[in-house]
């Protein structure tokens, strides 16, 4: 499905997403066929991944970085975000994954925290996006870590060695980020201690940034 407009969308930890026009908003149903449900948890940042290399081939965009959880921005904001839900098909014989997709096509006037993707070859993105989650879904029946550590640092918004504040169930805590683990979990230094995120109610921002 794809649409360029919407008013009743959501994102993480629930909140209103509105658009225009001018973003690009579709969602993609995967059957999970022999995966487990609770392997599909930590999928948002090989997701994110995909998105972003995605539009990196088909926009020439060479600024786009990854934004642990699952957020893509350029040097003027976030262009892009995705969620992943789970629900059971109609007959309730097996779970489904739907991933929904939205990405910013043009500036919007006034709010210097959003980026966008202009120029896109919209067709030739949304055909290699599918094909690539869909060998992501089989390597998770092959019993295989989609996830590359090492692909995500060298993409990542984020420097290691970086302060960063965490916003985790109301409370903000500051630390020194440590990169994302082969699980996917945000690593984050504080009283030399290093603490691991699941992304759930979680956002990590860098220190100098405003909320």
């Amino acid at each position: 499905m794809s649409e360029s407009e919407a008013d009743a969308g959501y994102g993480q930890y629930g909140k209103t997403w509105l658009s225009d026009t001018s973003s690009l908003l579709f969602s993609l149903s995967i059957p999970l066929n022999a995966i487990e449900p609770m392997q599909v948890g930590n999928m948002s940042g090989v997701i994110a991944l995909s998105i972003r290399e995605g539009l990196e081939e088909y926009s020439s965009d060479a600024t786009l970085k990854v934004k642990w959880p699952n957020d893509i921005h350029n040097n003027q904001g976030k262009v892009s975000g995705c969620l992943i839900e789970l629900v059971k098909s109609a007959d309730g014989s097996e779970w489904i994954a739907v991933i929904g997709i939205g990405i910013n096509r043009a500036n919007v006037e006034g709010d210097l925290a959003v980026g966008w993707i202009d120029p896109l070859d919209e067709e030739g993105f949304l055909k290699k996006l599918s094909s690539d989650l869909v060998l992501v879904f089989q390597q998770l029946r092959d019993n295989k870590s989609p996830f590359s550590p090492a692909v995500w640092q060298s993409n990542d918004y984020f420097s290691v060695g970086e302060s960063v504040f965490v916003y985790d169930s109301g409370t903000q805590l500051n630390g020194l980020y440590e990169g994302v683990n082969s699980e996917g979990y945000a690593c984050v230094r504080m009283n030399d201690e290093i603490k691991q995120y699941a992304s759930g109610t979680v956002s990590i921002r860098k220190a100098n940034e405003k909320e």
